[in-house]
């Protein structure tokens, strides 16, 4: 299987995004240090190339302080940093990542992957395929063994006791009824 071209750390403080020669660009040089060399060396590259500085275009990729646009396989793709980056990249991008929650109606994009997802279901691994598709992975969608899988223990949830039912023993010492009121 190919590489991801987009990963997203299950706390949202990382993201990056594969560029054409097969190279990923991260969101923040420092951040997720475990998971960002893990996804360096995977990809066999040396450094952390970083998104496009605020301001500054580099190519059709480009960034400012509240959303930065890459121009991907599939059309424009959105990597959302703040609240006031939401609206500009609902309107003109088929895939937003937004570390914020989207909790307003985005009507352009095929795919959002916000805050809640990553609060959800952990890190995400983004395909972006050449028939225009989009291919999702996450940690709780059981993908096995992947470098940005984090292995999580699901609680088994137990059903309430019916009403009426004695309460389950508690292992401690029941208190003397001479004891109660004291």
């Amino acid at each position: 299987m190919t590489a991801p071209d987009i990963l997203v750390s299950g706390d949202g403080k990382l993201v990056a995004v594969r560029n054409e020669e097969g190279l990923y660009r991260f969101s923040a040089q420092r951040a997720a240090r475990i998971a960002g060399d893990t996804w360096l060396r995977r990809n066999a590259q040396q450094k952390r190339l970083l998104f496009p500085k605020p301001g500054a275009a580099e190519g059709k990729d480009s960034c400012n302080r509240d959303w930065c646009r890459f121009d991907s396989r599939i059309g424009p793709i959105a990597i959302v940093l703040t609240d006031s980056g939401i609206g500009p990249a609902c309107a003109t991008t088929r895939l937003i990542v937004s570390l914020e929650p989207v909790r307003d109606y985005c009507p352009a994009p095929d795919l959002i992957v916000d805050r809640f997802d990553l609060w959800r279901k952990g890190a995400h691994a983004i395909w972006l395929k050449p028939d225009g598709s989009i291919e999702v992975a996450t940690v709780l969608d059981g993908v096995g063994e992947r470098p940005w899988a984090l292995k999580r223990k699901r609680k088994k949830k137990e059903a309430p006791p019916e009403i009426g039912a004695p309460l389950p023993e508690t292992g401690g010492a029941e208190t003397p009824p001479d004891k109660l009121n004291q």
